[in-house]
């Protein structure tokens, strides 16, 4: 069964929702989503013996806000870090998709002697992705939501169409249902939930020469110690970053495995969950 809870860590105050009891594996969302992307796979994980937590991340209410204002993919890092010292775990694993995705990459590569097994979702490592026009394009939205004000008045317009538009365009073949729009909309319309989740677009575009992203690239840059699965859905919109020149990237030390799944784009966890439930207990426990 899944339950919720609010634990106080040493960096803020998170609420989590959680399932089973055993080795911890910390789940970590995306945008546009919250912990409830991984109603599926929290319920497979505890009945394999892994004690499964999803939390909102900071600038996700009810997790609080960036106390400091940080939304920078350091910052998030920690976080699970502290996460899991306030959980009582030395040890544990991660599952990230998305923001999450890259979340975990930082956690690992800054605590990877903590790490047990890394899964990442539609994320590939920073080392693995040669910029281009071509990947510009891909996540243009970025710029946008870096942008002053305007988000702030057109993600909610129209029933909060940007984010059905989002979902659509990194995952053609998937609708996100209406209980799954309402548990983000009801995140971002809490109190300065919208300009959290937006922190993360701007802490990247307007920090790009930052301390923070320095460190960001220096430690996602780094060999992965930690054995690393990802797996990622064929029609993702950026499906084509999981080709060509990454297949040589993982003779180099990327991910040691990489899982491709037919008929699903970029939320592969809520599109086949059964496939990606499999994938990832098979890595956890292999």
């Amino acid at each position: 069964m899944v339950t919720e809870r609010t634990i106080q860590t040493d960096r803020l105050t998170m609420r989590i929702r959680e399932a089973g009891e055993g080795p911890l594996v910390l789940c970590v969302h995306g945008y546009p989503d919250t912990a409830h992307t991984w109603d599926d796979l929290l319920p497979a994980l505890a009945n394999a013996g892994f004690h499964a937590v999803a939390p909102w991340t900071r600038g996700y209410p009810p997790t609080d806000l960036a106390p400091d204002g940080d939304y920078s993919v350091p910052a998030l890092g920690r976080d699970m870090i502290a996460l899991a010292d306030a959980l009582g775990a030395e040890r544990f694993s991660l599952v990230g998709h998305d923001w999450g995705a890259s979340t975990c990459y930082f956690a690992a590569g800054l605590a990877p002697e903590r790490v047990d097994k890394l899964v990442t979702m539609a994320i590939p490592p920073i080392r693995a992705v040669k910029p281009g026009p071509k990947v510009f394009w891909t996540v243009r939205h970025f710029w946008w939501y870096a942008l002053p004000w305007l988000p702030e008045r057109e993600v909610p317009a129209n029933g909060y169409a940007a984010i059905r538009a989002i979902c659509k365009r990194w995952s053609p073949s998937w609708t996100i249902p209406d209980d799954e729009l309402a548990h983000v909309v009801a995140s971002l319309e809490a109190p300065g939930g919208l300009q959290g989740a937006l922190g993360y677009y701007r802490a990247l575009v307007r920090g790009v020469f930052s301390e923070a992203a320095k460190e960001s690239l220096r430690v996602q840059g780094r060999r992965l110690e930690v054995p690393t699965q990802l797996i990622y859905g064929d029609e993702d919109i950026a499906a084509f970053l999981y080709a060509g020149d990454l297949d040589r990237a993982f003779a180099q030390g990327v991910p040691h495995e990489v899982v491709r799944i037919q008929g699903a784009g970029h939320f592969v966890q809520r599109e086949k969950p059964a496939r990606v439930a499999q994938a990832v207990l098979r890595w956890l426990k292999g």
